[in-house]
């Protein structure tokens, strides 16, 4: 009798578990096959895509201040950091994770205490250190941080004087705070109801974050708050707006 596929998945498990403590143990390196050398490779690989709803995800709090995290991204070798922050009114901006070049984007509420107030849809580029915004209400921005790179001082840009470019029938962009050279670049991309937007390959990571509305990503239903990241080397198919459009931020890292 055929084993069930389920079986085959498990007993692969406790193999792969095996394996793993056998070099861990410092046991005698051999050549495998080339079918046990795919999994060996595959075992902790990155995923290509990675999609986070936004029930995901654990907020950890601020010790001493009504603030708290939650960490959409951050690779392993403190390169890039990719986050939310929520902030009571009166609360700072938190310092990144990663020092280098630091994205701030305003989803709800606002920041002010430098010049005019950013309010909802506005961003700004800033170095990683400690900052002088303030929530000036209930506030939670997306926060993206990469080390490297050359920032040049303070830049906002305002949704109200933002300038659009077209994108393919239905769908228009524009660029964020000083995103245009940085290490990433930051987009807003809005899509008309059933818009799509046309496959392509990634030479570097990509990740997406709903602002508004609903969009189909590799067959998967993306709202208001959901993340995807996919990685270098991947690929998208179209991705078809929902009834009522979608904004989306659109973070583009170079390649590695």
């Amino acid at each position: 009798m055929t084993r069930p596929a389920r079986d085959d998945q498990e007993g692969e498990g406790r193999e792969d578990e095996q394996l793993l403590s056998l070099l861990s143990a410092g046991a005698p390196l051999v050549s495998p096959p080339p079918a046990l050398r795919a999994r060996i490779m595959a075992i902790g690989a990155p995923q290509a895509l990675v999609f986070i709803d936004r029930h995901q995800g654990i907020w950890l709090p601020r010790e001493g201040a009504p603030v708290a995290t939650k960490d959409l991204f951050r690779d392993s070798r403190d390169r890039w950091s990719t986050r939310l922050v929520r902030l009571a009114a009166g609360e700072a901006l938190p310092a990144p994770p990663v020092s280098g070049v630091r994205s701030v984007v305003v989803i709800k509420g606002g920041l002010g205490g430098q010049g005019e107030p950013l309010q909802a849809g506005d961003s700004l580029e800033t170095g990683t250190g400690a900052s002088a915004w303030v929530a000036t209400a209930e506030t939670l921005v997306l926060d993206l941080s990469s080390a490297g790179g050359t920032g040049s001082g303070e830049v906002v840009a305002r949704e109200a004087t933002a300038g659009w470019l077209a994108y393919g029938p239905g769908i228009r962009v524009r660029s964020l705070a000083g995103q245009e050279t940085g290490p990433r670049q930051l987009l807003v991309i809005e899509a008309q109801p059933n818009a799509t937007l046309l496959g392509h390959e990634h030479a570097g990571t990509e990740e997406l974050f709903v602002l508004a509305g609903s969009c189909e990503v590799e067959g998967k239903e993306m709202g208001e708050g959901d993340y995807h990241r996919a990685a270098e080397g991947s690929a998208h198919h179209d991705t078809q707006a929902g009834a009522h459009g979608c904004t989306l931020i659109c973070s583009v890292r170079a390649a590695a």
